[in-house]
Formats: structure tokens, sequence, C-alpha cells
């Protein structure tokens, strides 16, 4: 017996075949969860955050890792386990550390009973967004190190499921300012 295939494959692009894509992504827009936002329209972003309902975070430090896959035992003999989806997981270094930002990180963090419905974030290496759409906890907060031979920051780890990649799109021009 075999398992169902209930994907699609959709077309491969060989035009990139000769670039590398670096990292570098600086900036990103969290969104309240409940709320909906376009996020290629600069009016609809901008309005979101004069409304207390989005925030942006500018210069710094962005990166997410491998998706982890979460399996379950098939429901076929001999098969191997299904995918159900994925847990994925975003790395944000800030080293604005002053007393506002404190404030700012722990207001939106989870354990304060904040999610994020979307993330949008500015990638500064190839000028181009990608959004995250799936409600997105948010954890971690301010470092102080023992040592005066390192420096102060936030780290913050958004988490969320997905069973897709973050979607690339062209940048918002809310970055540009």
């Amino acid at each position: 017996m075999s398992v169902v295939y209930c994907g699609d494959f959709e077309l491969y692009d060989e035009e990139g075949s000769c670039d590398t894509f670096t990292g570098g992504n600086n900036a990103i827009i969290l969104v309240r969860r409940g709320v909906t936002v376009d996020p290629e329209d600069e009016a609809s972003v901008q309005a979101a955050i004069d409304a207390g309902n989005a925030g942006i975070m500018k210069n710094v430090k962005i990166g997410w890792a491998d998706p982890a896959p979460v399996r379950a035992d098939s429901t076929i003999g001999c098969a191997p386990q299904v995918v159900l989806n994925y847990n994925r997981v975003l790395q944000l270094t800030d080293g604005k550390v002053t007393e506002q930002n404190v404030q700012y990180y722990g207001g939106i963090n989870s354990a304060n009973g904040f999610y994020a419905g979307m993330a949008i974030v500015y990638s500064c290496a190839h000028n181009r967004q990608h959004v995250i759409n799936a409600t997105i906890a948010v954890l971690g907060g301010y470092v102080n190190p023992q040592s005066d031979e390192e420096s102060q920051q936030f780290n913050i780890t958004l988490e969320w499921k997905s069973k897709v990649d973050p979607e690339i799109q062209a940048p918002n021009p809310i970055f540009a300012n």
C-alpha cells in the first residue's frame, strides 16, 4: 500500500541558481493578534502602529533557525511518521537598552498575555520582507552580563507553528523611514 500524497509541485525557479542568499535582517514589525493589516501597504501598517496595535523595531539583528518537524506515527503500517506541522523559531537581538525599551519588551512578552498575529521582517541584505502569518509567542527579555566586556541587550525569541515558510514580498516603504 502506498502513502497518499496531497500536495502539488509548484514551479521551481532556476534563475537564482548562481546566487547565494545571505542572512541579514535588521527590522521587524509585530502586529497584535486579532488585528488585520496589509503587510505591503504602508498606510495600513502605520495605522496599526498609530493605534497601538503594532510595533516596529529597527536597527536590530534577526534570524531564524531550521524548522523543526512535529511528527506523529502513521496510521498506515510500514509507513514513515507523518509530518503534522513545523515548530519555527526567530531570534531577535536589540542592543538599545533603555528604561523605555525594558517596558516595551515587557509589554509584548507572552508571559504577560501578549501574542502577535503577524510579523513582518525586513531583510536589509536583500531589500525584501518576510511575512509570518500565525499566532506568535514572544519570549525572552533583558540580558545584563556579568562582565564589562560583554554588552547588555534584549534577547527575544518568537515561536510559532506553520506548515509553510514565511512569504517573501517586496519591502513595505515603512522600512525606508
